[in-house]
């Protein structure tokens, strides 16, 4: 398989960092080719600052999250496999918002990532930098440029995983909660080297707001777990446990520096003549959506108390959950079921909403109005879809659905910021698949999203449907593949046909010509031999809702051991 263009990938998983994560993201881009974040639930400005990144380095996955029990080492798993069966990279880096790659540069870090196991993970060591006393006050100011003393010697060891896989799916990999183990599925530590040269910078402890509402917050996350019969890993939350007992009686500021020097490790006592030191991390930043100050505890804890109690938003329209309820079972007479036409990824959708941002979008072959109205839900406020049949078995208003033969489609009377495609290019002939695409080439302003499976290419560009020739095609129509939003929405969505062969296209004069490096790796991609189910009536309202591993299982064994 050839080479992907991004070897190097950071997965996290953050909730309210507004004072650290824009210098998280920064410092650490100059080292991953992307960074993967899940944003769990953040009531602060953390959401917004991710997606200013995104659209600004165009290097960035944000995606939210909502599940209240601490369950971080499933959830890392199943990130890494859907990931890594969409990017097919060659290191996963597992990072925390408050913790920044130590290497002197990128190349001394690729140097080092070399030396780890193929198949193994290597292990970065934690440099944690404290609050001493006398000066705890000072790491609100800008974190991490306001910290500068650390631990002398850390005294327990510990690590952040960095998997190397060469480009293969390996999915009997499971990571262990913190991300500090990587192991099989039989629970047996993979082949790992430390990274000596390459410490992981740690500001675990930085304010007294940041330490009392992670602590309050992290403790709550802990005993959904509990319900939820989880089971807790040894030392897992000891931490929490301990600041959260200060918070509730209000000492966290009489033990910041404490804290922060005790932080993962027992409680003992400190010498901070003896046992801190003054280091120059050589963190260097520039703000652009954030000033350093963290939120108010109050309003996070009570926001965080509102959701572990479920009153969140709801990730699909109650009109939506009636009509799928009281329908998914019904047959038509024409062998078509209705069933079939309600196949909706909500992640993917928000991914559009989200990241793109279209005032308006116009989706053709739009069935029920099932992808409309979860953008709808998710802020969208023009939509418009075109179908073939007009019926009464209807998810979105029919005032906005127009039915005709769009087969004959010629021109599209007003522009949409994006316009939609999934799959009603099925049964069309070479001629009207190209006026299709011709007229949505014409009418879209931000964003084109269709689906390319091998019919429809080989209508676009030929007998061969070559990718290569698709990407000509639509350049010649004045739009470039954007490789890192298809990687992305592949990567979030469950749907296989989304997985596999969704493509977003933006302006050309934004994206360029696609590379052959980027050429290459997506044609290999749709090489891959894989076997699969076809799904028919299916909702998938919640990242992962799908089991990623059913997925991976569909591709050959050969692929799984080749593809690197």
């Amino acid at each position: 398989m050839h080479t992907s263009p991004y070897k190097i990938i950071a997965l996290s998983m953050v909730r309210n960092e507004q004072d650290i994560i824009e210098p998280f993201v920064r410092h650490n881009l100059k080292f991953v080719d992307f960074m993967v974040i899940a944003d769990n639930n953040s009531t602060d400005k953390t959401s917004g600052i991710l997606k200013e990144l995104a659209k600004e380095t165009k290097r960035i996955l944000v995606f939210e999250r909502h599940e209240v029990a601490y369950t971080q080492a499933a959830f890392m798993t199943s990130l890494l496999q859907a990931v890594q069966s969409t990017f097919f990279s060659d290191f996963i880096v597992c990072l925390d918002a408050d913790e920044f790659i130590g290497a002197k540069n990128k190349s001394m870090f690729v140097d080092a990532l070399s030396t780890i196991p193929r198949y193994g993970f290597g292990r970065m060591p934690w440099q944690t930098y404290i609050l001493p006393k006398g000066a705890e006050h000072e790491g609100a100011e800008n974190p991490p440029s306001s910290m500068l003393w650390k631990r002398k010697k850390e005294y327990e060891n510990h690590f952040k995983v960095v998997l190397r896989l060469d480009g293969a799916l390996r999915n009997n990999i499971s990571l262990s909660a913190g991300n500090h183990i990587a192991s099989d599925i039989e629970g047996n530590m993979l082949p790992s080297i430390i990274l000596e040269g390459v410490p992981l910078l740690h500001f675990p402890v930085r304010s007294v707001k940041q330490l009392t509402t992670k602590s309050i917050n992290g403790w709550m996350a802990v005993q959904a777990k509990r319900k939820l019969n989880g089971k807790l890993e040894r030392n897992e939350a000891h931490q929490w446990r301990e600041n959260f007992e200060r918070a509730i009686n209000g000492s966290v500021a009489e033990h910041l520096s404490d804290a922060s020097y005790f932080y993962a490790r027992p409680p003992g006592n400190v010498d901070w003549t003896k046992d801190v030191e003054k280091k120059d991390h050589g963190i260097h930043f520039m703000r652009k959506y954030s000033d350093g100050s963290f939120a108010e505890p109050l309003a996070l804890v009570a926001q965080g108390w509102d959701i572990s109690h479920g009153f969140v938003s709801k990730p699909l329209p109650s009109r939506f959950v009636e009509y799928v309820n009281s329908r998914a079972n019904r047959k038509y007479a024409n062998d078509h079921s209705l069933a079939a036409s309600i196949r909706v990824d909500v992640p993917l959708m928000q991914f559009i909403a989200d990241m793109i941002e279209p005032q308006s979008v116009l989706e053709i072959g739009c069935g029920t109005g099932a992808n409309l109205s979860v953008l709808q839900n998710h802020g969208v406020g023009e939509l418009r879809g075109l179908r073939e049949k007009d019926t009464k078995d209807t998810i979105f208003d029919r005032k906005y659905l127009s039915c005709g033969d769009y087969s004959k489609l010629t021109e599209i009377r007003r522009s949409f910021d994006v316009i939609m495609c999934m799959d009603a290019f099925t049964g069309l002939s070479d001629e009207q698949t190209r006026n299709i695409t011709g007229c949505m080439a014409r009418a879209a302003q931000k964003a084109v999203i269709y689906l390319d499976g091998d019919e429809t290419g080989n209508r676009l560009a030929g007998k061969s449907g070559s990718l290569q020739q698709v990407c000509e095609y639509w350049a010649s129509l004045g739009w470039g593949l954007d490789v890192a939003a298809t990687l992305s929405a592949r990567a979030i969505a469950s749907l296989h046909s989304y997985r596999r062969d969704l493509l977003i296209f933006r302006p050309i004069t934004e994206v360029g010509e696609i590379g052959k490096v980027e050429l290459d790796f997506l044609q290999s991609i749709k090489k891959m031999v894989f076997h699969l189910d076809a799904q028919d009536h299916i909702v998938v309202a919640n990242i992962f809702d799908l089991e990623i591993e059913r997925y991976l299982s569909a591709y050959e064994p050969c692929a799984l051991e080749d593809v690197g």
